[in-house]
């Protein structure tokens, strides 16, 4: 088929919120031989070596710069001038796009051209919904999270001026869970997600394709840490990780450390927020930073926690640990969406005191870490590498751009 594809940023393996589009992206063309056109966003994050590994696979139809880096004070007033752009010298309808810096002339420019051009479908991102609107292929639209929730969740930890655009915010992206029905198929990764989009827009076609994790690159090694060790892998600086960190690093390390003072917690992601680099004047904690690539710090790890209390989606960090067949002690929240049965796979516990004790037990049980481990990566090989999960989406996406031709 001929896909025209649409991203909100340039689709790297690298980052978590474009790392599902990369991998369905290179497989449908690669795996499943379909013809991939890109439009996408180019934020400061993006680099040449991104652009070359998606040259393999795609024809890279138009690239458009945005800056996700902004003060506060400058997206207050973009979102205002945007949003009066966006409502009053637009044509666009829902709004969502001005909301979150989406709005651009010139990427609706382009993607009016291509799509006057024949496509068998159109496969986007959420926040570029608004331009293909009115595109008479097929749509399927990639949700990451519930929306509306998520964006919920976040606004408790703000005060001022945020708490405002928070405000505006859910509004629209309550607005735009119920106008979903505009596209053909929504893709999500949990059900939990989809009911809570669901229940905005009942009559919407909502599947649930899971996230997926490159088992190639993620691999099980021997190294350990000579001190126990725990770890923990996430972008730093959003409300909802410093959240889990502050929960985990007062209600439950706490306790582990009483039962084995050697141990060490490693917080291992970029951008870490005021909260959690202060955890680092612990001489058992070390906060890195960013970091080239999580997986040495996962292969010495001993046990890797997911003390998530609160979230949406699919964590694609726990299926990371999976794939390097790491012992897991996970919340409910953390392992959303997995397909795990606890005791075989990892081990789950919401009360910090049950969670220390699963942590406490497995560091010092290597037969159990290693049991749990290795039926973690026989999961994923099953069920979660992309290779798997993008042949679930591509029989959606066959169906759906079928079910055009045969109207």
């Amino acid at each position: 088929m001929r896909i025209l594809a649409l991203s909100h940023d340039l689709p790297s393996p690298y980052f978590s919120d474009t790392l599902p589009v990369f991998h369905f992206l290179r497989n449908l063309s690669q795996v499943h031989g379909h013809q991939i056109t890109l439009v996408t966003f180019y934020s400061e994050r993006g680099s040449k070596a991104d652009l070359q590994m998606l040259a393999q696979f795609c024809t890279i139809g138009g690239i458009f710069p945005i800056k996700r880096t902004i003060s506060m004070h400058q997206k207050t007033l973009e979102f205002i001038s945007n949003t009066v752009i966006h409502n009053l010298l637009t044509r666009f309808e829902s709004g969502i796009t001005a909301a979150d810096f989406y709005f651009s002339s010139s990427m609706a420019h382009r993607v009016e051209d291509l799509l006057q051009e024949e496509n068998d479908l159109v496969y986007l991102t959420w926040p570029m919904g608004d331009y293909v609107r009115h595109a008479s292929a097929p749509k399927v639209l990639q949700l990451f999270d519930a929306l509306d929730e998520w964006n919920a969740q976040v606004s408790k930890s703000h005060r001022g001026v945020q708490k405002y655009v928070d405000l505006a915010t859910s509004l629209l992206f309550e607005k735009f869970e119920r106008g979903i029905t505009e596209f053909n198929v929504s893709l999500i990764p949990t059900q939990r997600d989809k009911t809570l989009v669901g229940r905005w827009s009942p009559s919407a076609d909502i599947r649930v394709v899971p996230l997926g994790v490159d088992t190639e690159s993620f691999k099980p090694g021997d190294f350990l840490d000579q001190r126990p060790s725990l770890i923990f892998v996430s972008d730093m600086s959003g409300a909802p990780t410093v959240t889990n960190v502050i929960f985990f690093y007062t209600k439950v390390y706490p306790i582990i450390c009483r039962a084995i003072p050697e141990v060490r917690l490693y917080l291992v992601g970029r951008n870490p927020a005021p909260e959690i680099a202060r955890l680092s004047l612990d001489p058992s904690v070390v906060v890195t930073g960013y970091v080239e690539s999580v997986k040495p710090y996962l292969a010495r790890a001993h046990v890797f926690v997911a003390p998530m209390i609160t979230g949406t989606g699919m964590k694609n960090k726990v299926l990371e640990a999976m794939a390097m067949g790491k012992s897991i002690v996970s919340t409910a929240e953390g392992a959303r969406g997995l397909d795990v049965v606890p005791g075989e796979h990892l081990l789950l516990a919401d009360d910090p005191m049950a969670f220390a004790q699963c942590v406490i037990a497995l560091l010092k049980d290597e037969g159990k870490r290693r049991f749990l481990g290795a039926n973690a990566r026989a999961l994923v090989e099953r069920k979660y590498s992309w290779e798997v999960v993008t042949g679930l989406m591509n029989m959606i996406i066959e169906e759906t751009a079928g079910n055009r031709r045969t109207a």
